[in-house]
């Protein structure tokens, strides 16, 4: 009985140690396996009747801690999240350029700046000339690339969401094969350590994709919710879904409905029932961190902010440009033709006022720079109709100004004879107005000027509906229709968008909206058939629903609240694409409560030099024209006339109003300052990024080390243990021996 007992306890050690060095085996050959555990093969001492009956397996134990494994999950959603972010901000900075690279935007802004003043230095000389076009030129292929590849970025950031929601699904799906296993196992008292590295292994990798919370069901299997408590994994697997764009414009935005939503369907591809997701079944907002969390700040935060810049920065330019090239002249260059670039859409219906304080003459002008006729234009719109276009209750339409200006310069030379088929003309395709002498003789020119004589433009409101200011302070009669515009932009003519409000702003005083496009006729129509109630109180997402929801308004018109810097902005569009203008009630606010106007959204990707200017840089403005007392009649400067040149120069120089826009704060800037300023903004934030992800970088490498310290395998101590049972072996074998030797003996004697 002795000797049996021996020799079970022998067999069970040689049993214990094979185990032992298998295991050990195991470490070694995973010692570079991602996400793999250090085991330990665990004994007991195995007791029958209080006698000792050898050695048992107590199971093989994973060294692990499981508060440090999940501090290491966050933190790689953290650092993932901070990679792909530096990634995105580094492309913003190769696009836009850093302060004082020779390449950069606020650089070519610079150099737009110091060929203005070239040409005012040599107005003259061909090679100013066309140098000045070669800089617009220059700034406009700038601000094109720049806006096209922020939608591009978007798109591209669209397309990361739908590759890491399959990257999701992946490991969703794994993690519920490893919890069946799991749960196999447990009830067959089987092995199941490998199989825990192997969950939380994509456990770890489904973080890196977007931050999520484990829990213990309590039968050993993890179920899987979201930041925002959206399930993923709990007794079945759940699926994300979403479908990427291949293209947006810039005005194509989540919260617009211009990206999809990721919604979540169970195994049958039934949606979530809304009980659990919130009615409208997107969890976008739920997916926080991760590279889906960092796709989804640029393509809805970080990449409209600067579109928005890019875009006020492109209108601003394109404004102060037109506004000063309309003043002048481009004597000696004759010009008897012009194509607006302003977009009217009612002109039988919308009426221009002009400020007391200044007059527009019409100045038509001879070969030599010298007057041949001219008259204000008040006079001739009071000669021509009953209107008076300095009074509000009385206004002309923009139409009727046109066809007065157009009869007169029929007729307009001392003696009669005039320009006959002189056309000032709406185009009902461009929705533009076009002037045309029909002679290569003479020029002209729209010259505002004060009581004295001296330049100054005059202020125009126009009223698109004839009855509540609608754009007021429209600087210069020329600059009015867009006649001798410098730069150009299209395709924004159906969208409005507010200022930027904070996220409990709230209208003050009631009011309504008119919504209206252009008929073929020159007329408006009002769309939806009525106007639109604003309550005193109401929020920008009130009003957007009142829109969105109103059937007259369906398929016609759509609101948006779209996330903007640290507020928001109303948007409005036309569904169909077509011109809109939007006005409010006679006497009401509301339209200037919220800051409305048509939208700059695409502006900068939208930018153009006029084409006129392109092929003819000689045309642009260089002088003004000067009034003679003596002799009562308008000139042209010189060939050397640089005024109009100098005073664009200064322009460029001086301060102009920017509002807050996509994260930079209002204020009086340059041109060439609030550029820099977009470039420090974009510096600053990308530097912020890279810190960060310095510092996570650092952090997770220091969790990293503690979890190899706990979990890692070490080969020196797997050598050693190596040994030790090897040893054991070795000494159990040779009690298995003697054992065996002393048994036979006592079987000899017996027998």
């Amino acid at each position: 009985m002795v000797l049996s007992l021996a020799l079970n306890s022998a067999t069970s050690g040689l049993g214990a140690s094979q185990k032992a060095i298998e295991t050990i085996s195991h470490n070694i050959t995973n010692i570079n396996t991602p996400g793999y555990t250090r085991k330990i093969y665990s004994t007991k001492s195995r007791v029958f009747d209080n006698v000792g009956q050898g050695v048992a397996s107590a199971g093989i134990i994973r060294h692990v801690d499981e508060a440090l494994n999940k501090a290491i999950r966050s933190q790689m959603s953290d650092l993932e999240y901070l990679r792909q972010s530096n990634s995105y901000f580094t492309r913003m900075q190769n696009l836009l350029g850093t302060t004082g690279s020779q390449s950069s935007f606020a650089h070519q802004i610079g150099r737009l700046a110091a060929a203005v003043q070239q040409l005012a230095d040599q107005p003259q000389e061909a090679s100013m000339q066309i140098g000045f076009k070669r800089a617009v030129e220059d700034v406009v292929y700038q601000f094109n690339t720049v806006g096209k590849a922020l939608d591009t970025v978007r798109v591209e950031a669209d397309q990361d969401i739908a590759g890491a929601i399959e990257q999701v699904n992946m490991c969703v799906n794994n993690i519920h094969l490893l919890n069946r296993e799991i749960g196999k196992g447990l009830s067959t008292n089987r092995d199941i350590t490998n199989l825990l590295d192997q969950r939380d292994y994509q456990l770890q990798l489904l973080n890196e994709m977007v931050e999520v919370d484990s829990f213990d069901l309590g039968d050993g299997t993890l179920g899987i919710y979201t930041k925002g408590g959206t399930p993923l994994l709990d007794a079945q697997p759940y699926r994300l879904v979403h479908s990427a764009v291949t293209g947006a414009g810039p005005a194509d935005t989540y919260a617009g409905g211009g990206f999809g939503a990721i919604t979540v369907v169970d195994t049958n591809g039934a949606p979530l029932d809304s009980t659990r997701i919130g009615p409208n079944q997107d969890i976008t907002k739920d997916m926080k961190g991760g590279r889906i969390g960092a796709a989804i700040e640029l393509r809805d935060k970080t990449a409209v902010d600067y579109q928005a810049q890019m875009d006020e920065l492109s209108v601003q330019l394109q404004q102060l440009m037109n506004q000063i090239n309309n003043r002048g002249t481009s004597y000696p260059t004759i010009v008897s033709s012009m194509q607006g670039s302003r977009v009217f859409a009612g002109p039988d219906v919308s009426t221009m006022v002009m400020g007391q304080e200044a007059n527009t003459r019409v100045v038509i002008l001879g070969q030599d720079g010298k007057e041949i006729v001219s008259k204000d234009i008040s006079d001739i719109v009071a000669s021509k109709t009953s209107k008076d276009i300095h009074d509000p209750a009385n206004a002309p339409t923009v139409r009727e100004v046109a066809t007065a200006v157009e009869e007169w310069l029929r007729d307009a030379r001392p003696g009669g004879g005039g320009f006959p088929d002189a056309e000032f003309r709406w185009d009902d395709k461009t929705r533009t107005f076009n002037l045309d002498l029909k002679s290569n003789e003479a020029s002209i020119v729209f010259h505002d000027y004060n009581s004295q004589k001296a330049s100054e433009d005059v202020a125009i409101e126009l009223s698109v509906n004839g009855q509540a200011p609608s754009e007021r302070d429209i600087k210069g009669f020329s600059n009015f229709f867009g006649f001798n515009d410098i730069l150009e932009r299209s395709g924004t003519e159906y969208i409005y968008d507010s200022g930027i409000r904070s996220e409990g702003w709230r209208v003050s005083t009631s009011g309504s909206l008119s919504f209206y496009v252009a008929n073929n006729t020159g007329g408006l129509t009002l769309l939806g058939g009525k106007t639109l109630s604003v309550g005193a109180n109401d929020t920008l997402a009130t009003i957007a629903d009142r829109i969105n929801q109103d059937p007259d308004f369906q398929g016609k018109i759509k609101a948006e609240v779209i996330p903007e810097g640290g507020g928001y902005r109303l948007r409005i569009k036309n569904k169909e694409g077509d011109d809109m203008i939007v006005t409010q009630g006679a006497g009401e606010t509301v339209l200037d409560q919220l800051g409305m106007k048509r939208a700059n959204v695409g502006a900068a990707g939208s930018l153009r030099l006029n084409p006129v200017l392109a092929s003819e840089p000689e045309r642009v403005s260089r002088g003004d024209l000067g009034y003679n007392a003596d002799t009562g009649l308008w000139r042209s400067e010189g060939e050397g006339g640089n005024t109009t040149l100098i005073a664009m120069e200064r322009a460029l120089k001086a301060g102009v109003d920017f509002p807050s826009t996509g994260g930079l704060t209002s204020g009086k800037r340059t041109v060439q300052e609030y550029a820099s300023l977009i470039m420090s903004y974009n510096s600053t934030q990308a530097n912020d990024v890279q810190n960060r992800y310095l510092y996570a970088t650092d952090m997770v490498n220091q969790l990293l080390v503690e979890q190899g310290d706990i979990s890692g395998v070490d080969m020196n101590e797997e050598f050693a243990q190596l040994i030790i049972w090897q040893k054991m072996f070795q000494a159990s074998a040779k009690v298995v021996s003697a054992t065996t030797d002393m048994l036979d003996s006592l079987l000899a004697m017996k027998s």
